[in-house]
């Protein structure tokens, strides 16, 4: 796989911004997603940012490719935990991803050079990744994603209760399988 450097980005506009909130007396604790992570290829080529990746392939086929970890944050770094999930489609609902558990189709074809990652404030990391389809699944359309979850928390406190949130960002992964 091929080495890419961190390089500082502008994309703070291209990127929405959320905040989680819990239902809590104290105002003030809420956790700022100031990060995002997407394909990292139209990053390096200048072109308009990605929010998922999308790919055709033939069975046995495999194609290496990079995500982009970008922190938003001007004087905060940043580290992020990354993980493949296999989704599933709802009719009602959509896609349904099983973060937890074995893994079996996007969780297995799809390999990070990293799990972990550590962005410097208002930089990009990129992370290589391998994609690579075993030869004897079927045809058809799968999805799933790269989930980055920081590892900044905050403890929302209720009376006596105690919630710890870490916020997560989610990148879509859709591939198209012929014969």
């Amino acid at each position: 796989m091929k080495k890419y450097m961190t390089f500082v980005c502008g994309l703070a506009p291209a990127l929405s911004l959320g905040v989680v909130s819990a239902a809590s007396p104290h105002r003030d604790q809420s956790l700022t997603l100031d990060f995002a992570v997407a394909p990292g290829m139209p990053i390096i080529k200048h072109e308009s940012l990605q929010r998922y990746f999308t790919y055709s392939f033939k069975k046995g086929e495999m194609r290496d490719d990079v995500l982009a970890v970008i922190n938003l944050s001007k004087t905060q770094p940043l580290t992020v935990t990354l993980h493949v999930s296999d989704a599933t489609v709802s009719p009602t609902a959509g896609p349904v991803f099983s973060d937890a558990g074995p893994q079996h189709q996007m969780g297995q074809w799809i390999t990070l050079s990293q799990t972990k990652v550590i962005v410097a404030p208002y930089h990009v990391q990129l992370v290589p990744m391998a994609v690579r389809i075993p030869s004897s699944v079927a045809a058809g359309a799968y999805e799933g994603s790269i989930t980055a979850t920081s590892d900044q928390t905050t403890v929302i406190t209720s009376g006596r209760f105690h919630s710890t949130i870490r916020g997560a960002r989610r990148c879509l992964v859709y591939i198209r399988l012929t014969s």
